[in-house]
């Protein structure tokens, strides 16, 4: 074993001992996989344990994106529609808040702050 091998070696326990003590277990296979340890056991542990997730997370949100819109209760079917001044978008859950909500919505009058005596 050569003086670099060792530096190497060091240096990648050294992360591994890093990853392990933080609770960052999930990045083990990437430092392996990096200094070059059995590649395709690193690669089939980074697709379980990052890959995998990370599809199963966009999913989820993919999913809630289609059905939230469409959620009915008990008072009724929720719905978010956006209503557009000239100004402003305003965020009403109902259609028939909507035109209520344009009629009713006036910009905020700009108040005069005291002045601060020095």
């Amino acid at each position: 074993m050569s003086k670099d091998d060792s530096k190497m070696d060091s240096v990648k326990y050294g992360l591994l001992k890093t990853i392990d003590v933080s609770g960052f277990k999930v990045f083990d296979p990437v430092v392996r996989l990096l200094f070059g340890e059995e590649p395709g056991k690193q690669v089939g542990e980074i697709v379980r344990y990052m890959i995998i997730p990370i599809i199963f997370v966009a999913c989820c949100i993919g999913a809630w994106a289609v059905i939230a819109p469409n959620h009915k209760t008990k008072a009724g079917r929720v719905l978010c529609t956006y209503a557009r001044t000239k100004k402003k978008t305003i965020l009403v859950h109902s259609e028939s808040n909507a035109t209520n909500a344009l009629h009713r919505w006036r910009p905020r009058s700009k108040k005069k702050r005291p002045k601060k005596l020095s």
